[in-house]
């Protein structure tokens, strides 16, 4: 039987992982947020602080669930911002649309 530092040594290293491997994906680094348990635990979930320090397995296991939940959509949101950026400054390059004084506000047209 695992220990309850055992568990948590596996959790924090597999969020240390899972981190590092979403950076590796995309071949930049994304600025992914770490979670912490106790946080989740009192804040999220609002559990009594005697249960967040108990850090049972099934607490543990819902933690993950939703740090993996999240950190999912996180990561999407991430590279859709860098998608995002990597356009604008793709349209904003002198003589594709870049800002001069005949150019209305909001608009990529020169009228």
């Amino acid at each position: 039987m695992r220990t309850k530092t055992g568990i948590w040594a596996v959790i924090v290293g597999g969020v240390f992982a899972a981190s590092a491997a979403l950076g590796a994906q995309n071949g930049t680094s994304l600025d992914v947020k770490m979670m912490s348990f106790s946080l989740w635990c009192q804040e999220t979930q609002h559990y009594a602080f005697e249960r967040c320090e108990a850090r049972t397995a099934e607490d543990l296991r819902d933690f993950e669930i939703y740090r993996t939940t999240v950190e999912n959509y996180e990561v999407d949101y991430l590279r859709n911002r860098e998608q995002d950026n990597a356009l604008e400054q793709r349209l904003l390059k002198p003589g594709f649309g870049a800002p001069d004084s005949t150019r209305v506000p909001g608009s990529l047209l020169p009228y």
